[in-house]
């Protein structure tokens, strides 16, 4: 993010390289960046978005966990643990981010919104990652349910 800052971009376009997100879905970015939306959320919750593949288990956990952060962060957003998104690098220059690992997704939103950011999403479709080229080590574990969480009654 600060390496797109640095080299003068306006924004900053994040999203995983195991193959759960199609990098045609950039272009789903672009108004919201033209009408200078500052965070934007790629969504597969919002009409359009889709999940295809994926495990009931962590489909339940990821609703679960995303209507709670709408419930408590009241943003224009409903997928809060995507890391599918564009940040102005105005923004980006500015978040204080502590975080390094999952829960950076929501330190960043945390962060942001006290800056008095704007938010938008764009759907798109979250494919289940090929296991035999991925090399995520990521769980759900308590830890990172309490990191995340801390950012949803933090104030």
């Amino acid at each position: 993010l600060k390496r797109a800052s640095a080299e003068g971009f306006e924004y900053a376009v994040v999203m995983d390289g195991d193959g759960t997100q199609d990098p045609r879905e950039v272009a789903g970015f672009f108004a919201l960046m033209r009408d200078g939306v500052q965070v934007i959320k790629a969504t597969r919750y919002a009409k359009g978005g889709r999940v295809e593949g994926v495990a009931f288990g962590r489909r339940a956990t990821s609703w679960v966990g995303n209507r709670l952060a709408m419930l408590m962060l009241r943003l224009p957003i409903s997928d809060y643990t995507n890391g599918f998104r564009a940040i102005r690098t105005d923004i980006v220059d500015q978040l204080p981010c502590k975080e390094s690992g999952f829960e950076m997704l929501m330190e960043e939103i945390y962060l942001a919104r006290r800056m008095g950011a704007t938010f938008a999403e764009v759907p798109y479709t979250l494919r289940v990652r090929d296991t035999g080229d991925s090399k995520s080590k990521f769980s759900y574990s308590w830890t990172v349910y309490r990191n995340y969480l801390k950012y949803l009654f933090k104030r």
